[in-house]
């Protein structure tokens, strides 16, 4: 089970640098916004700003080295720690959306 939250982190930093690599720094505004029109009730636009990117990297960086740093601590509860923490960080990369 922790080696495959390890090999979902490492991924999850692997597809967080090709934003990053195609970004246009000198834009000021939203990048890869998606907008989702199938939502009857609020059509939410999602994007990412220059700043924000940076955070996003930061949390894909900061995940496998936070489960290596706990690698031999945890030894019970060892699911629900990892499905709170994959939680947290999905979490995080859900701050800042354009509305």
């Amino acid at each position: 089970m922790k080696r495959i939250a390890l090999a979902t982190s490492i991924v999850t930093f692997f597809v967080s640098v090709a934003p990053w690599a195609e970004c246009d720094k000198s834009a000021s505004q939203y990048q890869f916004v998606q907008e989702f029109n199938n939502l009857s009730f609020c059509h939410p636009h999602i994007g990412v700003d220059g700043i924000s990117l940076y955070f996003v990297l930061l949390t894909a960086f900061s995940m496998p080295i936070t489960l290596l740093s706990n690698w031999d601590s945890i030894k019970t509860s060892i699911k629900p720690f990892l499905i709170s923490f994959i939680g947290r960080c999905i979490s995080f990369y859900g701050q800042g959306y354009e509305t």
